[in-house]
């Protein structure tokens, strides 16, 4: 019996159903928005010149944290995998989602 038959069947089984396909695209929209939203954010932070550069790559990695997390937590192929993140983080995104108008926080209305 050969080792590598089970293997070469799963990975066929994947191409075939097109599982492969879909982590692809996933890994490869994963990178494509951590590249753009890192150096954008990072950039604009630079260019406007108010922040020393070590502020500017704090901001820059929590962007790109937040849109790394929500092409996470929205699509479906990771929908059943769970994911930690810290409390500041969450709160920064709900903070994005409620100006974005995505979402709607009781807490923040005004009367």
């Amino acid at each position: 019996m050969n080792p590598f038959d089970g293997l070469a069947k799963l990975i066929v089984g994947f191409v075939h159903e097109g599982h492969l396909q879909a982590w692809s695209r996933l890994a490869a929209s994963i990178l494509a928005t951590a590249f753009v939203s890192f150096f954008g954010t990072l950039g604009t932070s630079i260019v406007a010149g108010r922040e020393p550069m070590v502020i500017a790559i704090g901001h820059a990695s929590l962007v790109m944290a937040l849109m790394v997390l929500a092409l996470w937590l929205k699509n479906p192929l990771t929908r059943g995998i769970p994911i930690l993140y810290p409390g500041k983080i969450e709160a920064a995104r709900m903070e994005q989602l409620v100006a974005d108008g995505t979402v709607y926080n009781p807490n923040t209305a005004k009367p």
